[in-house]
């Protein structure tokens, strides 16, 4: 279930359990801007909002970095959703009680973990991305554009 927190934003806002709650479904996303599986995914991420800008809504990009290193983070990507940081108490990374970033998971209008994933795996990936898509009643679309450019797995 998801705990009380109150995350800030770099762009500003706060990320907090009700904007998460408001969703049929929705994907948090836990990443360092130090890990080159975390830029990969988000990269793929960026990819799959710019084809289909909706599902940004039900996206929550959580950093484990400073607010500078993700300010920086974002002047070097095309990253445009918004970033919530998780630094320096980790406080919403330790309730999830994970191994390595990325670290994904989908949860349900009531906050439960419906599926997650740890690292890069494709077919995990595109399961969860399949599932989001549908659960909001998205425009299906492929998950990955060019599949020869998709590693199978890649560590955290």
């Amino acid at each position: 279930m998801l705990p009380e927190f109150r995350l800030p934003c770099i762009q500003g806002e706060e990320l907090t359990p009700a904007k998460i709650l408001e969703k049929p479904s929705s994907l948090l996303v836990f990443f360092k801007r130090t890990c080159e599986t975390s830029l990969l995914t988000l990269n793929f991420i960026t990819d799959l909002v710019s084809r289909e800008p909706a599902l940004g809504e039900y996206l929550f990009l959580i950093s484990q970095d400073s607010a500078e290193e993700t300010t920086r983070l974002l002047q070097e990507t095309a990253i445009s959703l918004p970033i919530a940081v998780d630094h320096p108490g980790y406080l919403l990374s330790q309730a999830f009680d994970f191994q390595f970033v990325p670290a994904l998971f989908r949860l349900d209008s009531s906050g439960k973990t419906v599926e997650e994933s740890q690292g890069f795996h494709k077919a995990e990936f595109e399961k969860i991305f399949r599932n989001l898509i549908r659960e909001n009643r998205l425009t299906q679309i492929p998950v990955f554009q060019d599949l020869a450019k998709v590693p199978i797995m890649r560590p955290g």
